[in-house]
């Protein structure tokens, strides 16, 4: 009985194998149905890929258009900042009149200064050139006439507008101030009335 048992069990195995080929085939078969059904379906028709291609074509079009515009103002950048680098970068002598006019500011401010920091030539005048060619005497600066400063603790007031315009600002502490910042009996110096 025993044998028995185990063949029926072996035929129902046998059964349950065949009738699991058959579904594993049968799915199979469904899968490979459902790829070809979307396949045929992902497949665009003829009209579809003319509006795609109609619809591509325009934008092509419209980013030619743009690289097109671009391209004219690059050229027109490049030529303006080619002009300048030009400009900038060339020797004066081809522009002489602008070389003159700086030239010609340069050695007038020079000449203020020189006239206003330099010797005074005018007291060499009606010597001989032995003066002129003493590097001492050329080099001594002359002393401009000015008025000798105030003394310590009063102020000179005779034509002396900005200390007036001060007093008004500042009526009575003006004197005050000047009076007590450097006091004759010490060398120290009250800072507290410059505090706003």
């Amino acid at each position: 009985m025993h044998r028995k048992e185990i063949a029926v069990i072996e035929r129902k195995i046998e059964r349950l194998e065949w009738s699991n080929n058959d579904t594993e085939e049968k799915r199979q078969i469904q899968v490979q149905l459902e790829k070809m059904i979307a396949e045929k379906q992902s497949k665009p028709s003829y009209a579809n890929i003319k509006a795609e291609h109609a619809g591509f074509q325009v934008r092509y079009n419209e980013l030619k258009d743009l690289k097109e515009r671009a391209a004219e103002r690059y050229k027109v950048d490049y030529k303006k900042w080619r002009d300048f680098s030009e400009w900038s970068f060339t020797n004066d002598d081809n522009h002489p009149a602008e070389k003159k006019k700086r030239d010609h500011e340069s050695i007038m401010r020079k000449k203020q200064k020189m006239m206003y920091f330099g010797p005074d030539l005018a007291q060499f005048a009606g010597e001989d050139d032995e003066n002129l060619k003493d590097p001492e005497a050329a080099t001594t600066p002359c002393r401009r006439p000015t008025r000798p400063p105030p003394p310590i603790g009063r102020i000179d007031v005779e034509g002396d507008k900005e200390n007036q315009e001060a007093k008004s600002i500042y009526p009575g502490s003006f004197a005050q101030i000047t009076s007590h910042i450097i006091s004759p009996t010490s060398h120290q110096v009250d800072i507290s009335y410059f505090s706003y």
